[in-house]
């Protein structure tokens, strides 16, 4: 029975085929399979081992870049999409209680135009954005007090 002992032979070798790995690899061109990782990082199908590479994350944003995100969320107006940002001024340090001790808050004074429930826009306000000492974390927004300059 030697067509017997054939298809034996074949079916332990089949799980060590389905090991084996191919790579589809792009060669000036031409696309060819083989069992090594691409030479130059081409790889056709699935994702390059150039790409593989972990990635910088973001730099978390701080100051002014914050408060204007923040701005443009939505939890904070009617439209965020609407939101214009005029101007960003930093208006200095500010006395601020934060967990039962008192900190000097660093303070942003936005000029921000938006639409109102309504759809039309108001105008310009100033409002307030209050960072933590190290400017990474956000402790208020508000419409700027009328005592704040404009």
């Amino acid at each position: 029975m030697p067509g017997a002992r054939v298809l034996v032979a074949l079916a332990l070798m089949l799980p060590l085929a389905a090991a084996a790995q191919a790579y589809r690899c792009d060669v000036g061109g031409r696309v060819i399979f083989q069992q090594q990782p691409c030479n130059d990082g081409r790889r056709v199908d699935g994702v390059s081992p150039m790409a593989k590479r972990a990635e910088a994350p973001a730099a978390p944003l701080r100051g002014a870049a914050l408060c204007e995100a923040h701005a443009k969320s939505a939890s904070t107006f009617a439209d965020p999409d609407s939101v214009r940002i005029g101007a960003v001024q930093y208006l200095g340090a500010k006395p601020w209680k934060l967990h039962q001790e008192l900190i000097a808050a660093r303070t942003y004074g936005l000029r921000i135009n938006a639409r109102n429930a309504y759809g039309g826009f108001d105008g310009e306000r100033l409002y307030e954005c209050l960072l933590s000492e190290d400017e990474a974390r956000l402790l208020h927004f508000r419409a700027a007090p009328a005592s704040t300059p404009r």
